[in-house]
């Protein structure tokens, strides 16, 4: 079996057979969907929530900084981007820093949404997207049942400690 490299996806791989906008024919060696390496000027978010659900190798999702079609994404398609992370039994990672997300606790809270039934997931990063209190506490759901979880960075100035007690207790 022959390696491939798939540059337009940024993905290193070897031998897979998925058939998708995003990862052509291709698939990571180490699993990731790295969104800063791909080239997302013509991906739309139905590619990507296709990729989510049927790419079921990917464990990691990564996520920094602003990136147009998640902004141009509706609090459907965020809550279907949960749905189709909590459906893909293998992802284990996933970090969403600095999106810059507008309106960001409505976002924040359809992904949660979405989310919810993810059992998973052990590490979750989110950084500097702007979300605040109902943002925070959109989460507790998903926390409550996310028994995978070991590793919850979360660092926003909007939250407050009203929004912090409320993770606190989840």
């Amino acid at each position: 079996q022959q390696s491939k490299s798939n540059d337009r996806a940024g993905f290193k791989a070897e031998e897979y057979n998925i058939h998708s906008p995003l990862l052509s024919s291709t698939t990571t060696r180490d699993k990731m969907m790295d969104l800063e390496m791909m080239n997302l000027e013509y991906a739309s978010s139905e590619d990507l929530i296709f990729n989510l659900q049927h790419a079921e190798f990917i464990d990691h999702f990564l996520v920094k900084g602003s990136y147009r079609r998640l902004h141009n994404m509706s609090n459907e398609d965020w809550e279907r981007l949960g749905r189709a992370m909590a459906a893909n039994v293998q992802l284990e990672f996933i970090a969403l820093n600095e999106l810059k997300l507008d309106p960001p606790d409505q976002i924040v809270s359809s992904f949660f949404r979405g989310l919810t039934g993810s059992n998973t997931v052990s590490v979750l990063e989110l950084n500097n997207n702007g979300f605040g209190v109902d943002g925070a506490r959109s989460m507790v759901p998903f926390l409550r049942n996310a028994n995978e979880l070991q590793r919850f960075d979360i660092d926003d100035k909007d939250i407050t400690s009203e929004g912090f007690h409320a993770l606190w207790i989840a």
